[in-house]
C-alpha cells in the first residue's frame, strides 16, 4: 500500500477517533471538547492534503510529494498530459463556498492563522498571551456533529476516487 494512502487512512481514523472522545458529560466547561473538535479539523485537512498526494501518485506524477494544494495537482497532472475528474472534483469543491471541503479548508485557515491582540481581543501585557473568547462551539463554530459531516463526506470521496483510480 501507497505511503499516501497509508496516511489518508490514518489521518482519517485519528479525526474519527478525536471526535469519539467529544463527550460532554466529561467536559463541564466544553474546553476538551473544542480541543478535540480542533484536533479533528486538523487531521481532516491533514487526510485531504494526504488524498491529493494518493491521486498524484496513482496517476504517475514525477514527485508526488511535493503537491500540497488543489492547483499544484493539477499543474502535476497536466505536466503528464492527464486530466482526471478527481482533480476537477476537489478544485470545484475548494471553490464552491457551499461546499463541505472549502468550509473545511476555511476553518482550518481560521484555527491556523495569526489573530492580532488589535482586533478586540483582550491581551495579556506581562506574558504576550492573547486570551480569545469560546463559544460551545469553540472559537471557529466547529460542532462535532458539522466535523462529523466533513469526515464522512471526506471518506465518500476518498472511496469513490479510489475507485476511480483502479482502472488508471
Amino acid at each position: 500500500m501507497s505511503q499516501f494512502v497509508s496516511a489518508v487512512n490514518q489521518k482519517q481514523y485519528y479525526a474519527g477517533l478525536l471526535l469519539e472522545k467529544c463527550l460532554p458529560d466529561d467536559d463541564a466547561h466544553g474546553h476538551a471538547a473544542i480541543a478535540l473538535a480542533e484536533s479533528a479539523l486538523y487531521q481532516l485537512e491533514s487526510a485531504y492534503r494526504c488524498h491529493l498526494r494518493s491521486v498524484a501518485e496513482g496517476y504517475r506524477c514525477p514527485d508526488p510529494a511535493a503537491v500540497n494544494t488543489v492547483e499544484q495537482l493539477a499543474r502535476a497532472l497536466e505536466a503528464i498530459d492527464k486530466h482526471p475528474a478527481e482533480a476537477v472534483e476537489m478544485f470545484n469543491l475548494e471553490q464552491d463556498e457551499q461546499s463541505w471541503l472549502f468550509q473545511v479548508l476555511k476553518a482550518h485557515e481560521g484555527m491556523t492563522s495569526v489573530v492580532a491582540a488589535s482586533e478586540g481581543r483582550a491581551s495579556i501585557e506581562k506574558s504576550g498571551i492573547s486570551l480569545r473568547e469560546v463559544s460551545a462551539e469553540g472559537e471557529f463554530g466547529l460542532s462535532v456533529d458539522l466535523l462529523r459531516q466533513w469526515l464522512a463526506a471526506f471518506a465518500e470521496i476518498v472511496d469513490r476516487h479510489r475507485e476511480m483510480m483502479i482502472e488508471c
